[in-house]
């Protein structure tokens, strides 16, 4: 949401669900915004967990559960920031063409 807020994309709701948190925000303006937005999160996550391992006691555990927390965001799965990320990556390169095997060299381009 901070990072929607910095970047200028309106955020109307966010909120807590039996499926875990959400934002209902308008799009960002460019791709490279998008992927910032989503990446905001997970990467929140894992700067917690170097601090979270001076703290006595349950300090590990808090760590663990935001390094968890962290890479399960990342991964590419529906609703998930890992996979808006690969999505706004993907759709600012163009699909690769494989050529053929006509110098013995199978390019990609």
């Amino acid at each position: 949401m901070l990072a929607a807020t910095a970047l200028g994309v309106p955020v109307r709701e966010f909120g807590l669900r039996m499926g875990g948190a959400y934002t209902l925000r308008a799009s960002a303006r460019c791709g490279r915004d998008e992927v910032l937005i989503s990446a905001a999160g997970p990467l929140f996550n894992l700067s917690l967990v170097l601090p979270f391992l001076f703290v006595p006691r349950i300090g590990g555990q808090i760590a663990l559960c935001n390094f968890v927390l962290g890479i399960v965001n990342l991964v590419p799965i529906p609703s998930s920031d890992g996979l808006r990320i690969l999505r706004m990556v993907g759709q600012n390169y163009p699909k690769a063409k494989s050529v053929g095997m006509s110098d013995k060299k199978d390019y990609v381009y």
